[in-house]
């Protein structure tokens, strides 16, 4: 097995990618109704995505699933962010 090597800048990465998260999923959707729909439905990707898998509206889901959602931007922005820092890293 390939070993994955770690960068203390992964951790600081992900933390911002995870504040991230936070205030996309609690801004996108007055973003995407009130200034434009392209940005609003970037940010929400990760809820649109599991509202696309269960087969269901975000409207319709169920307290359990929003925090599910909630916590998947969170992990899925983060590790966004890592993989950005990382593409950085190489390049630079």
């Amino acid at each position: 097995m390939k070993k994955i090597n770690y960068n203390p800048k992964d951790k600081k990465n992900f933390k911002w990618g995870a504040l991230f998260g936070i205030f996309a999923s609690l801004i996108g959707p007055f973003i995407g109704l009130q200034v434009a729909p392209f940005v609003g439905t970037s940010l929400l990707f990760p809820a649109i995505f599991v509202s696309t898998v269960i087969g269901q509206p975000l409207g319709n889901f169920s307290t359990g699933f929003m925090i599910f959602t909630f916590i998947f931007s969170i992990v899925f922005w983060g590790g966004v962010f890592v993989l950005l820092g990382r593409l950085k890293r190489a390049i630079s």
